[in-house]
Formats: structure tokens, C-alpha cells, sequence
């Protein structure tokens, strides 16, 4: 318990030193870095994750980028996979994933946006080594030409897509009367590897 403490302490000890002077954030990485082989070693993973988060927010402060993108991105992995473990031992064997491309893409105004697609494996292949038979649903109203990247070369991203434009058809179709447009969604589907709903 002791060592819990001293930990949460070095970890809180390494945020406020960051937050302070710039001559002080030598202090505060090592504080940080501290606070990450101790909690490593006792095996708790959320104060891991908070010494990788505060890492990389101070790297990124300092200029260090790439120490900050390496800190950053492990933050965010163990902050993804606690939160979905949390679930899978709730019993739910599935997840709805909302607006899937805005998830994905690089922070917008900083030059053309790029999309991360490796982090939709990242969460597949989490999900696929806990449960074996967990399902991935992507909320993405992106373009039928669109769906191998969103499924994956191998089917190793997104389980299924909800299929927007077959949903938009669909309630046009009802409230118009005019089938057509649904027709040609569905036909539109078809074309390539297809799961959407």
C-alpha cells in the first residue's frame, strides 16, 4: 500500500513540476519516468498509462516529438484496451464504433489529413485475441469504393459497416414511393467485398 502511494505521489509529483517553469521539466520526465518503472512493476496498468500520457504531453511541450509520438501512442493503446476490457468482462462481445473516420484521421488543420487505419487493426486484433468471436460495427458514411480500407486487406479492421447509403435509400424509398434509388445502393453494394449492413 505504501508503494502504491509513493507511486500515485511521483506520478502527481511529475504533473506538477511540468506544468511549472521550463528549467523544471527535466525534473518532471524524471519524476515521470520514476513513477513508470515502479507502477510497471507492480503490475498497475491505469498509472502506466497516466506516466506515458504525462510523458508525452511533456515532450510535446519541449519539442520532443518523437519521444512524445512514442509516449502518446502507448498512452493511448492501454487507455483503448482498459476501456474495452472493462466491457468484455461485463459480458458484452460487441462494439459500436462511431464516426470511424473522424476517429482516424490525423489532427485536421495540420497538413493533408491521413488515415490511420493501422489503429482500426490495433482495436480488432485487441478484441479478436480476447474474445475470439467479438464483432466490430463502424459507423462510417463513406463511399462503397471506401469499404475494403475501412474491412482491411486481410478483414483485420472493422467486422461491419453500416451501409449509410442503403439506409438514406431505404427511407427515401418509403416516403416516396420511388424504389430506385434503393436499387441502385443495393447494386452498388455488391460490388467488392461487402459486410455492410
Amino acid at each position: 500500500r505504501r508503494q502504491v502511494l509513493a507511486d500515485q505521489g511521483l506520478e502527481g509529483l511529475g504533473e506538477a513540476l511540468a506544468q511549472g517553469p521550463p528549467e523544471r521539466r527535466d525534473q518532471a520526465a524524471a519524476q515521470y519516468r520514476q513513477a513508470l518503472s515502479l507502477a510497471e512493476e507492480l503490475g498497475m496498468r491505469p498509472l502506466v498509462a497516466r506516466c506515458h500520457l504525462g510523458l508525452g504531453k511533456l515532450y510535446r511541450r519541449t519539442g520532443k516529438w518523437q519521444d512524445a509520438r512514442e509516449h502518446l501512442t502507448i498512452a493511448t493503446t492501454m487507455y483503448r484496451q482498459m476501456v474495452m476490457q472493462f466491457w468484455l468482462e461485463l459480458g458484452v462481445d460487441g462494439f459500436r464504433v462511431d464516426a470511424v473516420p473522424f476517429i482516424i484521421e490525423t489532427i485536421p488543420g495540420q497538413g493533408s489529413p491521413l488515415m490511420r487505419f493501422d489503429y482500426l487493426r490495433d482495436l480488432h486484433d485487441f478484441l479478436q485475441w480476447r474474445t475470439g468471436d467479438g464483432i466490430l460495427l463502424a459507423e462510417a458514411n463513406i463511399l462503397p469504393t471506401d469499404n475494403r480500407n475501412y474491412f482491411g486487406p486481410e478483414g483485420d479492421r472493422m467486422h461491419i459497416i453500416l451501409n449509410f447509403q442503403v439506409n438514406q435509400t431505404m427511407f427515401y424509398a418509403f416516403a416516396s414511393g420511388d424504389c430506385r434509388p434503393l436499387a441502385q445502393a443495393l447494386i452498388s453494394r455488391s460490388q467488392g467485398r461487402q459486410h455492410g449492413l
